[in-house]
């Protein structure tokens, strides 16, 4: 297979917003890969927030090949919504 992402590389995850407001992201968030058809990214991924909205992962151990799926998960919080609903019986 030819290689698509060198392990010299990282990725970029731009995440998307609730309405107005952004999830809440740690500057250095947990991150972790998991297996998709049977390929999971190889080495220790570290992660790395830049802005609100967008997340560094670097640390790939090997180059991920043309074609292949690849699952890392990134922990965020929920934004932080409040409201008020109007008045109601039960």
């Amino acid at each position: 297979m030819s290689t698509a992402i060198p392990k010299e590389s990282y990725l970029v995850l731009r995440l998307g917003k609730v309405g107005v407001v952004p999830f809440v992201l740690a500057q250095f968030p947990s991150c972790k890969q998991y297996a998709i058809n049977n390929y999971q990214i190889s080495g220790q991924l570290s992660c790395r927030s830049q802005g609100d909205s967008t997340v560094i992962v670097e640390g790939l151990g090997a180059d991920i090949p043309l074609g292949m799926n690849v699952g890392v998960t990134v922990s965020l919080s929920n934004p932080p919504l409040s409201g008020h609903s109007a008045q109601f019986g039960v």
